[in-house]
């Protein structure tokens, strides 16, 4: 949708609207803060009753390699190269074209590993190949059960309210 930079400046309008429907946001913190809730404030102090707004810490790929079984099984690398922290790596992005690196799939090294001197550091099908991971085989409880993520296990937490919020104000 454009980056983070367009997310950040839609989040006041998204917001407003959340007080009247329910509205779900997310970002990476990347290296933007020190922490997830320093960054939460700085983007959106106050938050309307129907807004979530959650940081992945370190990027949302951390969430998705969280379901770790899945995530070795879609790669074809072993469980045991799949971290059970990782939102304390550094870059999870060059963590999962590493591991893609050693993948038994020949599709993944070519779509997900970057040619030599390409000058990029993902592969060409990397985005294509996250967003059908994500769609088809993750599972966020799965994630939470798999791999020490906190910041997802509050995402889940906040949405079961948000979802409860919605049911108690349009449903009663």
């Amino acid at each position: 949708m454009g980056g983070k930079s367009k997310l950040i400046s839609a989040l006041p309008k998204y917001n407003a609207a959340a007080a009247h429907y329910p509205w779900l946001a997310i970002r990476d913190l990347d290296q933007d803060a020190e922490c997830a809730p320093t960054l939460r404030i700085r983007n959106l102090p106050i938050l309307s009753d129907l807004m979530c707004f959650r940081i992945a810490v370190r990027e949302a790929e951390v969430w998705l390699m969280a379901d770790r079984e899945a995530f070795a099984d879609a790669l074809g690398v072993s469980l045991a190269r799949i971290s059970t922290q990782p939102e304390a790596l550094a870059d999870p992005k060059l963590t999962i074209v590493n591991l893609a690196r050693h993948s038994r799939k020949k599709a993944v090294k070519v779509g997900l590993v970057p040619e030599q001197d390409a000058g990029i550091s993902i592969g060409p099908e990397y985005a294509a190949w996250i967003i059908d991971f994500a769609q088809n085989r993750w599972s966020p409880a799965r994630a939470v059960a798999s791999a020490d993520v906190p910041s997802l296990a509050k995402t889940l937490r906040a949405v079961e309210r948000l979802v409860n919020t919605t049911k108690q104000r349009f449903c009663e």
